[in-house]
């Protein structure tokens, strides 16, 4: 799924009929969908409680995939009064009634009708402060649609479009600017300011869902974060491999004698391959405990709205990764001291002989890296913190000390369409 959104010197919303003049001209683009988001009261459930609606497209949900649990989606033969809730508010505030379709909620003083209800988990809550809680239909009237509507220019909606299987997210953008070039040339009274008819810089664009969500730093912070456990990781296997060195040399009198008696290089290079796996499996698996008690902490300190943390946790990719971290690992740090060991049966014999030299500037080069690494990492922690720090201490320009925020939102009548 992908966002495209119009561009006047900096990024903003497109509007309704700019939104349905792309869905009229693309051929990279389909469906195309548009929708906002609003507070409304809801009556009708164990208490009136207040939630965020989405007001969306008759194809909105169609882009997403998403099919209801219960019910059926809009269709464009439908009225305004009807609704599709969450399975979360279905759930809290309905008792999870299956008879509720086809029955009458209030909705911001107005009757609708509850026609579907959303499986759970399904949220795109990824542009709002709350939980999106039900779903009504964009109102299609001229106000909306067409130019001259009282409404018609309001830039506040988000709209998302689904890239046909035959086209690439630089061929919807490609496209797109050409389309919103039409539209600025088409009605050129739009898209300019004052009486000197200065221009606004109009145009449209494509980006991947994805960048929008995450945020367009996102990506480099997640690779930066990512390099710092890889280096925990390599230092770690350091560690690991200086330990099975030390058995190593310890056990050369065994290997010295195994191989006397027949044992083969394959045979021992299994043996000390397979230990080496063990005792990573048994690390991995305490990490994995570890992390699936952390991540409801992480979730607890960071406390966000946001979908994606809820999306937070273990799953078969996850598990998956650590399984071949595990084997890397195991590769890594149990490769060398194994082939080590391996090698001293064409000793036999002479269990007294220890190459001495080459062990100890193995062992050195070891500990030359894990030191490296672990320099790396604390001068990127003490930026980090130093950076931290410095961001509390930046005066704010007032006294926050005693000061309370407020939002007061009051229950009475409105119009239901909440223009």
């Amino acid at each position: 799924v992908d966002n495209f959104a119009t561009q006047s010197q900096f990024d903003i919303s497109p509007t309704v009929p700019e939104t349905l003049d792309v869905r009229a001209a693309s051929r990279t683009l389909d469906p195309v969908s548009f929708f906002d988001t609003r507070d409304v009261q809801i009556n009708g459930g164990t208490e009136p409680v207040r939630a965020i609606s989405a007001r969306i497209d008759v194809d909105f949900l169609r882009t997403l995939g998403v099919q209801p649990a219960l019910g059926r989606l809009f269709t464009a033969r439908d009225g305004e009064r009807i609704v599709i809730l969450s399975d979360a508010i279905w759930r809290r505030n309905f008792g999870a009634d299956p008879a509720l379709i086809d029955r009458t909620i209030i909705v911001n003083a107005a009757p609708h009708t509850v026609i579907g209800v959303l499986p759970p988990g399904v949220n795109f809550d990824y542009f709002t402060p709350e939980p999106i809680e039900l779903y009504v239909p964009y109102p299609t009237s001229v106000e909306y649609t067409s130019r001259t509507g009282s409404f018609s220019s309001v830039r506040r909606v988000l709209a998302i479009a689904r890239l046909r299987d035959t086209a690439t997210i630089e061929q919807a953008d490609a496209e797109l600017g050409t389309i919103g070039q039409r539209v600025k040339g088409d009605h050129p009274q739009l898209y300019r300011r004052g009486t000197d008819g200065q221009d606004l810089g109009f145009s449209m664009g494509a980006a991947p869902l994805r960048r929008l969500v995450l945020g367009r730093g996102a990506r480099t912070a997640v690779l930066v974060l990512f390099a710092a456990v890889g280096l925990v990781l390599l230092i770690a296997c350091a560690n690991t491999a200086q330990f099975l060195m030390a058995r190593a040399i310890e056990r050369r009198p065994e290997v010295v004698i195994r191989s006397a008696l027949g044992a083969g290089a394959g045979r021992l290079l299994r043996q000390f391959l397979t230990e080496a796996f063990l005792f990573a499996a048994v690390a991995a698996a305490l990490g994995v405990l570890q992390a699936s008690a952390l991540v409801g902490v992480l979730r607890t300190l960071i406390a966000s709205p946001s979908p994606l943390l809820g999306q937070l946790g273990l799953n078969v990719s996850v598990i998956l990764f650590t399984v071949m971290v595990t084997v890397l690992v195991t590769l890594i740090s149990g490769l060398f001291p194994a082939v080590h060991l391996v090698r001293q049966r064409v000793i036999a014999g002479d269990a007294s002989r220890l190459t001495g030299t080459t062990r100890s500037r193995t062992r050195h080069a070891m500990i030359a890296a894990q030191v490296a690494a672990s320099v790396v990492l604390l001068v990127a922690a003490v930026l980090v913190a130093t950076g931290l720090r410095q961001l509390q201490d930046t005066p704010t320009g007032y006294d926050p000390e005693g000061v309370t925020m407020l939002r007061l939102r009051a229950a009475g009548r409105s119009d239901p369409r909440g223009t």
